[in-house]
């Protein structure tokens, strides 16, 4: 699969397709919608898609926690191209990116249905399973020293 992968701008168009898949891939399945709580750190963070023939199939965030610590926020895969290595690849560039900007450790909040494809790729969990407010579903704190 031939992707593209890059940061894109925080407002640009880009950015709101990068709205609409995460509304379509994290929130509609669960009855929810993309709320104003979920998007108010945007300004803050670093936003990365996945591009194929410019059309965006993947997107994750990057929040900064503290000098040495980044989260991966938001990942979101459209449903047509999951299982397709395309989660494997951005995160592979989130992980590059967030390590030339310094930080050292990921950390992240999985849901429990993801935690086994995080754990492949070197992420532990660190917490017990808690209900995610926003969502309802099971997540766990998961980190990763890069």
């Amino acid at each position: 699969m031939d992707l593209d992968i890059r940061e894109i701008a925080y407002g640009s168009a880009e950015y709101r397709q990068g709205k609409l898949l995460r509304d379509a891939v994290l929130r509609r399945p669960l009855g929810l919608a993309l709320s104003e709580e979920d998007v108010k750190q945007d300004p803050n963070n670093k936003h990365f898609g996945a591009f194929q023939e410019d059309v965006l199939v993947g997107c994750v965030m990057l929040h900064p926690v503290d000098a040495h610590t980044a989260q991966l926020k938001h990942m979101a895969i459209a449903s047509d191209v999951q299982r397709h290595g395309v989660g494997r690849r951005l995160i592979a560039h989130f992980e590059a990116a967030a390590k030339a900007l310094g930080y050292r450790t990921i950390c992240m909040e999985a849901r429990v249905t993801a935690q086994g494809f995080y754990a492949t790729l070197g992420y532990q969990v660190v917490s017990e399973p808690y209900m995610h407010q926003a969502t309802g579903l099971p997540h766990v704190k998961m980190l990763k020293h890069i």
